[in-house]
Formats: C-alpha cells, sequence, structure tokens
C-alpha cells in the first residue's frame, strides 16, 4: 500500500512535468529512449523508476531533482 503511493506521487508528477513541455505520452517516451508502453506504464503508477531515471529524466528537460528526507509530524 505505502509503495502504491510513492508511485502514484511519482506518476502525478512525471504527468504534471510532461503537460509543462506540452508533449504527448509518445513524446515524452521518445525523448527518454523509452518504448511508449513503458512510459504509460510510469505515468499509471505501474513502473517504479531507479532514482538514477528520475535524475536523468530531471536532466534531460533542465530541472533539478531533489530527495527529502524529513521526520514526520503525527
Amino acid at each position: 500500500m505505502l509503495e502504491e503511493y510513492h508511485l502514484q506521487k511519482v506518476s502525478l508528477r512525471v504527468i504534471k512535468l510532461r503537460l509543462e513541455l506540452g508533449l504527448s505520452q509518445k513524446e515524452m517516451a521518445n525523448a527518454l529512449g523509452m518504448l511508449e508502453s513503458q512510459y504509460c506504464r510510469l505515468e499509471k503508477g505501474q513502473h517504479n523508476p531507479t532514482v538514477l531515471s528520475l535524475i536523468e529524466l530531471a536532466d534531460l528537460f533542465g530541472y533539478d531533482f531533489e530527495i527529502k528526507i524529513k521526520k514526520r509530524k503525527y
């Protein structure tokens, strides 16, 4: 359950990035060197990308990538 939650957060951010760039799923997949079907799995939260692949994705489009680890407030 926790894994699904985090995969959905990643997929929503990837979708937001693609829409900000004005790209179709096919164009985004091509830019990342992925098959469109693989990219669609990423957007559906069915693919667990590596940190390195997320860094490469951010870098490719001129974004910074950061990971925050912080204590919960509950």
